[in-house]
């Protein structure tokens, strides 16, 4: 925590030289964390880290699919819980839309994270919602687009 707020504090004093110290310094300590790791050999002197990670994607599950038991009473909490978490998402959207001044389609919204869902299912992922503290942080650093969630 030290080096991270040290490293935003280089970025915002010494000027333009240096001022894409002051946004990247989480990926910074996160790889040099990796780094440090990886030479001390960590998991050898009893430091736990992650073990074996499996490559590629999962399964696809959509042939698992089948009707929901229960239906009735099932749909009715399913439908309440998407229009609440629709609506979280459509609040914090017009926000950002606001700040970053630019326009909001709500149908486009729904489509967007009905689709991302969808697809998520079919691979076992989480489900799709708003995420703010991310959305802040890409404003507030400066991403106009999609690609600065990537990094």
């Amino acid at each position: 925590i030290i080096l991270l707020v040290n490293i935003k504090r280089v970025g915002e004093f010494t000027g333009p030289r240096f001022k894409y110290l002051e946004n990247s310094g989480p990926i910074i300590v996160t790889t040099l964390s990796i780094f440090v790791s990886y030479v001390s050999d960590s998991a050898s002197r009893g430091i736990p880290v992650v073990g074996f990670v499996p490559s590629g994607f999962p399964d696809c599950t959509v042939a698992l699919w089948t009707p929901v038991i229960g239906g009735g009473r099932t749909a009715v909490l399913v439908l309440s819980v998407i229009t609440m978490g629709f609506m979280k998402h459509l609040s914090m959207a017009r926000q950002f839309a606001e700040k970053g001044k630019y326009y909001l389609n709500p149908s486009d919204e729904l489509i967007g994270l009905g689709l991302s869902n969808l697809g998520g299912a079919a691979f076992q992922s989480m489900p799709v919602m708003a995420v703010y503290s991310r959305c802040g942080v890409n404003l507030d650093a400066g991403g106009k687009t999609n690609l600065t969630s990537a990094i």
